[in-house]
């Protein structure tokens, strides 16, 4: 019934490295990086290249040496920005040394220019990994408070799930932070009370009201309730929501003005799968995915896997071969030369924890449909 928390902890910020800038940071300086930084590049061409420096490999190297030691340069020269990157970095440790004190170092600094960005980070990952609950929501109120709307949809999803201080106590802190969500315009505010709805979560569970609950949120303009509607019924929940990929499609036809391009065309593809049951059916949904690698983006993979798994795996394969993978011929199946071929090409895709501990994870799988 519940999300897990280390799903939720991995799906955290790392694609929300939100920047600005302030002279408060230049006590970090060195004389060399404060000469670099006055050498003709803008502190933001330095942090766009530390971060692709720093990302360009799964592990420390030479060249993740080289992109911190921009990031600091950046920082040198007066970015905000370059603070909450490095402060990222430390705080997941996917690519350097983890060092959560550090990660909270350089977060405070940017609070101190008025980003909130890095302490909801921290705040975040804290609330998820149940290091400090009270500390944890005193952090993402501050986020809140300065200016970080999605500060308050968190606050509200973790207070549901139990992780601000606990069962009724935790649960019942739902509605304050969701009536703050709303009056910033958080439209995940809907989509977390549908859920509440749906799992019975100090309510009774009940699937039509769910439905009828996205229902009316899409009608209003909300965006993110017409998707989660439209992925719910595709694939049903196993509980009280039955999987009708057809009316998936008729939601998806009604809610198309309210999605972007990709949005609408992963939506389209997912339904696809979610019906392929051949291996015609697994070539013509892997064939969209090859043909439109622009429209792939972060968190298409897993969904695709929910929608239907051989399906994801028969467009893998596909994905694999065209890399240069041995993996046969492709079958919708994870066999042992495909599972070989995943766990090589994880090794320079993603972190070598991942993949040491299992490549049929489904972010490893996601990370693997979406970057190959």
């Amino acid at each position: 019934m519940f999300r897990s928390k280390v799903h939720l902890f991995l799906q955290g910020p790392r694609s929300r490295l939100i920047l600005a800038a302030s002279s408060v940071v230049m006590v970090l300086a060195t004389p060399l990086l404060a000469q670099e930084a006055a050498g003709g590049e803008t502190p933001e061409v330095m942090r766009q290249r530390g971060i692709a420096l720093v990302y360009s490999s799964n592990v420390e190297t030479d060249d993740t040496r080289e992109g911190v030691r921009l990031l600091e340069a950046s920082v040198a020269s007066g970015s905000v920005d370059a603070l909450v990157t490095l402060g990222s970095l430390y705080l997941y440790g996917t690519v350097i040394q983890q060092d959560w004190p550090k990660a909270l170092e350089y977060f405070e600094k940017a609070a101190a220019a008025g980003n909130g960005n890095g302490i909801y980070q921290y705040g975040m990952a804290m609330m998820w990994s149940e290091k400090d609950p009270a500390e944890a929501e005193a952090m993402l109120v501050r986020a809140g408070e300065m200016g970080v709307g999605s500060a308050w949809s968190t606050l509200a999803e973790g207070a549901m799930y139990g992780y601000l201080g606990g069962g009724a106590r935790s649960r019942g802190k739902f509605a304050g932070y969701a009536e703050r969500g709303r009056a910033v315009g958080n439209d995940r505010i809907e989509v977390l009370d549908a859920q509440r709805h749906m799992w019975g979560i100090s309510v009774s569970a009940s699937g039509p009201e769910t439905i009828a609950m996205l229902e009316r949120a899409a009608a209003s303009g909300n965006s993110q309730a017409a998707i989660y509607l439209i992925k719910l019924v595709r694939s049903g929940n196993g509980l009280n929501v039955m999987r009708r990929p057809a009316d998936a499609r008729q939601y998806l036809d009604q809610y198309r003005p309210l999605l972007a391009d990709s949005e609408a065309w992963q939506l389209d593809v997912s339904i696809q799968a979610a019906v392929a049951r051949s291996r015609d059916a697994y070539s013509a949904v892997a064939q969209q995915v090859i043909d439109h690698p622009e429209l792939v983006t972060k968190g298409f993979g897993a969904d695709l896997l929910k929608a239907n798994s051989n399906a994801a795996i028969f467009a893998l394969q596909r994905k694999l071969a065209g890399a240069g993978y041995e993996i046969g011929q492709p079958d919708g199946f994870a066999g042992r030369r495909t599972l070989r071929a995943m766990d090589q090409a994880c090794r320079k895709l993603a972190p070598i924890a991942s993949c040491d501990d299992s490549v049929m994870r489904p972010d490893v799988v996601s990370l693997l449909i979406e970057q190959l």
